[in-house]
């Protein structure tokens, strides 16, 4: 009898046992978190253009970022991109680094001789400018331009680029500049282009996304840049401003005026150059001046422009010692 009880007892036990083990919940296996690319998408407060046929600035609403037209893509190339085939003299330059500032009443007063002229074009001879819609503009201008100075510059514009989308994969979405009509990010076109000189113009699409945040990712992409064209010369342009009460959303003159100051002391860290243009062309007041602007927002015209080119003479001439 007692041997038959036990019996039972023993079969209960391993019953319960199989049943606690099929509701018992086994470990997950730990899966390693996949890595999550974003790709960041305008937001409020980004002004978003596209250059028409024409070759003027046309607004396309805040928050839209135009899609590039689709060209034929030609072999990509490593060898230096047009110009003249004539190698250039050696022009003697200070090193860049730190800020340089202007005054109006200065660079007006500043007269060159012709040998000067002839320096500072040459200066010039090997460089692209490199940034948004803005800077499209200043390209127009040169391309009107008679002066050898502007005609032998060298530009990668595109409506609402930014250092943020300067690193997106090149898709039928990205929007770097094109390059023998076809995109490539900067640190692959510029060293095609075979320049020994790059003027970045970045900020006004940027700041939406925060200061600090934006700011840096501009030693990053420098590094990216430089890393495939060693020996590149780097200067940065300063983001100019909108017209008095005309930014969007974060995009404001406070934010460009901190990200500038930012920018600046970047440039004395990592021994860029750096060109204030958004002091010269304001109100005084840290606004774009009005005279200076063509769209009753933030682009410029081309009273704007030939100052530009009066801050890029006389940072040419101080670079190399008169």
């Amino acid at each position: 009898m007692v041997r038959k009880e036990l019996i039972k007892t023993l079969a209960l036990l391993s019953m319960t046992g199989l049943l606690y083990g099929c509701g018992k919940k086994e470990p997950e296996e730990q899966i390693p978190p996949v890595p999550v690319v974003v790709q960041l998408t305008p937001q409020e407060g980004v002004f978003a253009f596209e250059e028409n046929k024409g070759g003027e600035i046309r607004h396309v609403g805040p928050t839209e970022t135009p899609t590039p037209i689709p060209t034929a893509a030609p072999a990509q190339q490593s060898a230096p991109a047009g110009g003249s085939s004539e190698p250039a003299a050696p022009v003697e330059t200070k090193p860049a680094g730190g800020a340089t500032c202007y005054d109006i009443s200065d660079l007006e007063s500043r007269v060159y001789s012709a040998e000067q002229e002839a320096k500072i074009a040459e200066f010039y001879r090997n460089t692209v400018f490199t940034g948004d819609s803005v800077l499209l503009g200043f390209k127009n201008y040169c391309a009107k331009s008679s002066d050898p100075l502007l005609k032998n510059l060298k530009f990668l514009a595109s409506g609402s680029y930014s250092l943020h989308n300067a690193f997106w994969e090149v898709s039928d979405k990205s929007i770097h500049p094109l390059y023998q009509g076809q995109q490539y990010p900067l640190w692959e076109s510029i060293p095609m282009m075979g320049v020994e000189r790059a003027f970045l113009f970045f900020g006004i699409n940027d700041v939406s996304f925060g200061v600090d945040e934006s700011l840096s990712m501009y030693p990053l992409l420098i590094e990216k840049i430089t890393d495939a064209a060693p020996g590149l010369d780097v200067t940065i342009l300063s983001a100019t401003y909108t017209l008095k009460d005309k930014g969007k959303g974060s995009l404001n003159n406070t934010n460009l005026a901190s990200f500038n100051a930012g920018a600046t002391k970047l440039a004395a860290e990592k021994g860029w150059g750096y060109i204030d243009l958004a002091t010269v062309l304001s109100d005084g007041a840290g606004n774009l001046a009005e005279k200076y602007c063509s769209d009753g927002e933030l682009h410029e015209n081309e009273l704007a422009y030939r100052v530009w080119v009066m801050m890029l003479k006389a940072y040419a001439a101080e670079r190399m010692g008169f």
